[in-house]
């Protein structure tokens, strides 16, 4: 039996009916009280996990922040606990059985560090297995059959560089916030919470409200002359902004007839296409729009699991070489705003998409 263990249970979902042609049928492992889906066609088990199903923790009598100097949680050995076991035992129950495994996670730190997770469990009870890793950017059919036509190795490192940043987040967290609050007699329910990533994004916080206490604002007028030949336009005043109000109201108070041109001058600016959006980029842009930044990377998520657009988590400002521009073009025609557009770009001989200096 084939077992292939996915990140989540949609992505596991549309893999399965992908490999399957649709053919692939639900069923649900029952454990205790939970039922953990997972999706069937003739020697293939399909299973979707719930992101991370371990979580780094300190050992037993850690906890009590009287007891436990904040240097020793420096340097004790961090433990990993079970935190989904209904998902766990599902992919145990599975495993035993399993002539081989497929890890197909997303692809990148996190992605593979989930992945290792799922090794670990299956190797628990399967230890001889063979486990390769499906390697794709993009849910789609190309990408995924593409991907298990050519399977890889779990690259261990990238996944326990992931593992490194969390465990640093919960030692410099938990040391911190302990010491922080311990110094400044704020425990309990009004202890100060410290973090790798919260503390340097409040002291940014921090710094520009007092910036903006410290901003005086100065009155300034704008000038401006709405001009007619043919057809309305407005000319501004060179200077912009005046701070002199004299000034500004001496200017404002000529008006002539008619007004003469002295000078004309002409510039040829070229604006080159944008490239593909990164994760910063691309949450830059949905935010200029009026969406928050959750929402956006949520909407993003699922388009991903749905196939339409390529991982949206990462670094990389190259299109992958698996995607058929042609394809997109031809979706995009048929829209009533991008429709012109693509068509002009589908009568080209060759296209040649922008992309970024990162490839990830």
């Amino acid at each position: 039996m084939r077992l292939i263990i996915c990140e989540k249970n949609i992505a596991a979902k549309r893999i399965a009916q992908i490999l399957s042609s649709s053919k692939a049928k639900t069923h649900y492992y029952s454990h205790k009280d939970d039922k953990v889906p997972y999706y069937k066609w003739d020697n293939n088990i399909v299973i979707g996990l719930s992101g991370h199903v371990f979580d780094v923790s300190f050992p037993e009598g850690f906890s009590s922040w009287n007891k436990v100097n904040e240097k020793e949680l420096v340097k004790t050995e961090l433990v990993y606990v079970v935190t989904k076991s209904a998902i766990v035992d599902t992919v145990r129950h599975f495993a035993k059985s399993a002539d081989e495994v497929i890890i197909a996670t997303d692809y990148d730190s996190e992605g593979e560090s989930i992945g290792l997770e799922a090794v670990n469990i299956v190797k628990s009870v399967n230890p001889n297995v063979s486990i390769k890793r499906a390697v794709f950017s993009a849910i789609t059919e190309k990408d995924i059959k593409e991907s298990f036509a050519n399977l890889k190795e779990v690259d261990v490192n990238l996944a326990h560089s992931a593992d490194a940043r969390r465990e640093v987040d919960l030692i410099w967290g938990a040391a911190l916030t302990r010491f922080i609050s311990k110094s400044s007699k704020k425990t309990g329910n009004n202890f100060l919470s410290v973090g790798r990533v919260q503390t340097p994004t409040l002291k940014i916080i921090v710094d520009r409200e007092r910036e903006r206490m410290r901003f005086k604002p100065e009155k300034y007028w704008y000038i401006y002359a709405e001009l007619k030949k043919g057809k309305k336009f407005i000319a501004e005043y060179s200077e912009k902004k005046l701070f002199d109000r004299d000034l500004a109201e001496k200017i404002a108070s000529i008006k002539p007839k008619t007004a003469r041109v002295i000078k004309v001058v002409k510039k040829k600016i070229e604006r080159k296409p944008p490239i593909p959006f990164n994760t910063t980029e691309f949450l830059r842009a949905a935010t200029s729009l009026g969406y928050t930044a959750q929402s956006a990377m949520l909407a993003a998520q699922n388009l991903y699991l749905k196939g339409y657009i390529s991982y949206p988590r990462t670094d990389n400002t190259v299109y992958p070489s698996t995607i058929n521009l042609r394809d997109v073009l031809k979706s995009l025609s048929k829209m009533r705003t991008l429709g012109p557009l693509a068509r002009e770009l589908l009568e080209k001989k060759d296209l040649k998409p922008t992309h970024g200096s990162k490839q990830t």
